[in-house]
C-alpha cells in the first residue's frame, strides 16, 4: 500500500461511517469539496502551517463550493467560494474579502492522527486515494524544499518565508509551535504538542471536560512533509 501506518490523515466521522484524508494528498490539493451522508463538507489543509479543519459548506441556506486562491493571509491558505468570489481565511473559516465578509462557516469535528491508529479505531474507514499508479506523486515535501535549514526553527525565530503581520502574533508561544486545538461553544484552547508528550491532557474547555492523547500521533516535525 502507498499509505504507511505512520502517515498522517485527517479523519472525519459521520454516524457510523469514517472517512480519512491523507495529509500527503492534501499537501497537493489543500481543499476537498465532499458530500458525506448527505452533508456538504469542506476538508481544508494548509501545508505551511499544518492546520487541518473541516467545515459545513452550507451557509445560511446557500451551498458553497470552494477553491484555492493561491494567496496567503498570515502565511495561511486563503480560499474562495465559487458562488460570490469571497475570500476565506482557512484556519478561521471566515470570509475576509468580498460579499460574504464577516461570515463564518460552521466548524465540524475532525481529528488528525496516524493512519495505523485511525484504521485500528475505524477498520471500515473510507480513504481518499491518490492517482492510481502514481502513489509516489504524493510523497512531495514541496513546502519544506528550497527554504534551507529547519523550517519550524525559522518560523519560531520569526524569519517568515511569506509576509506576516507580526503585530497579530500571539507571544505566548513561538509562531512555529505545533498545537492541538479544541473548540467548545466558541471557546478555544490550544495544547502545545511538546508539552503533551506521550501522555494524556485532562482539561476543561468551556463547560466541557476534554482529554487529549498525544499517543495517537506519530513522531513528526514541520519539515517532514
Amino acid at each position: 500500500s502507498w499509505m504507511k501506518d505512520d502517515s498522517l490523515v485527517m479523519g472525519y466521522v459521520s454516524g457510523e461511517d469514517a472517512y480519512a484524508y491523507p495529509i500527503n494528498v492534501l499537501n497537493m490539493h489543500e481543499i476537498v469539496n465532499d458530500v458525506i451522508n448527505g452533508v456538504p463538507v469542506l476538508i481544508t489543509y494548509c501545508p505551511l502551517c499544518f492546520s487541518g479543519v473541516v467545515y459545513h459548506r452550507n451557509l445560511d441556506g446557500t451551498l458553497l463550493t470552494f477553491g484555492n486562491t493561491s494567496a496567503l493571509y498570515q502565511s495561511d491558505l486563503v480560499m474562495y467560494d465559487h458562488q460570490t468570489g469571497s475570500y476565506w481565511f482557512q484556519v478561521a473559516g471566515e470570509a475576509v474579502v468580498g460579499e460574504l465578509t464577516g461570515s463564518r462557516l460552521n466548524l465540524l469535528p475532525s481529528s488528525t492522527m496516524a493512519w495505523g491508529e485511525w484504521k485500528r479505531l475505524y477498520p471500515q474507514t473510507q480513504l481518499l486515494t491518490g492517482i492510481e499508479g502514481s502513489p509516489t506523486m504524493f510523497n512531495s515535501r514541496r513546502y519544506s524544499r528550497g527554504f534551507g535549514g529547519d523550517y519550524q526553527g525559522r518560523i519560531n525565530d520569526e524569519q517568515f518565508i511569506f509576509p506576516v503581520d507580526e503585530k497579530k502574533l500571539d507571544p505566548r508561544l513561538p509562531a512555529g509551535e505545533i498545537v492541538l486545538t479544541v473548540e467548545v461553544g466558541g471557546e478555544v484552547t490550544a495544547f502545545p504538542l511538546d508539552i503533551i508528550g506521550d501522555g494524556v491532557v485532562n482539561h476543561q474547555v468551556g463547560a466541557e471536560p476534554v482529554a487529549g492523547p498525544w499517543a495517537l500521533f506519530p513522531e513528526w516535525s514541520m519539515t517532514r512533509y
